[in-house]
């Protein structure tokens, strides 16, 4: 159950980190067509999500990751850069320069990103499958020994039953017949005969 929610958060996680990573395309974009500096927040806040979801699946994700992630951390390490520097190009003035170097780099990065980000979701959807295969087999086992174990008390239940039942029964049928024949008189070789009488 634990690696199933693992591997849930994972593709969560995964699919929040390629939102934010198109959001800052979108937001930057938005911000060269508009002179809206409220956009330029946004992609602040959408690099800081993508980190803090970063550092979580990196977190929950098996060892032999760490190389992906590594590779990861350094794509977005450039895209931070080069969102800098488009950045700097805007708030200086140079829209055309801010343009050129956001479609030629800073969008193309984000591209990187985007395939990363569906390769982990990838991953993180086989290990989920995994995950509740063996979830799925668990139970299975669980609920066929469940049956097996009720089938054999039950079995022994009845086998005590039948033991008991006899070990109750058998006395109290030789009282009976004990009781019957006293009832019925004394036996036939015991019983006073006509002769007897004269």
């Amino acid at each position: 159950m634990d690696a199933l929610n693992r591997a849930q958060e994972k593709v969560d996680r995964s699919r929040q980190m390629e939102y934010a990573v198109t959001a800052q395309s979108h937001f930057r974009a938005m911000a060269l067509l508009t002179n809206d500096d409220s956009n330029n927040v946004k992609i602040a806040n959408a690099k800081q999500g993508f980190v803090e979801n970063l550092d979580a699946v990196d977190e929950v994700s098996p060892p032999d990751q760490d190389g992906f992630f590594t590779e990861v951390r350094e794509t977005n390490a450039r895209f931070a850069r080069s969102g800098e520097n488009v950045l700097a190009l805007y708030t200086d003035g140079d829209i055309d320069e801010t343009l050129k170097l956001h479609i030629g780099q800073e969008h193309m990065i984000s591209h990187e990103l985007e395939a990363a980000m569906r390769e982990l979701i990838g991953q993180a959807t086989d290990e989920a499958e995994v995950a509740t295969a063996e979830f799925q087999s668990d139970k299975d086992t669980l609920t066929a020994t469940v049956w097996v174990f009720f089938g054999v008390s039950l079995g022994f239940v009845l086998l005590v039953g039948i033991v008991m039942s006899l070990a109750f029964v058998r006395p109290i049928r030789r009282i009976d017949g004990v009781v019957a024949s006293v009832a019925g008189g004394p036996p036939s070789w015991l019983r006073p005969t006509a002769s007897w009488s004269r």
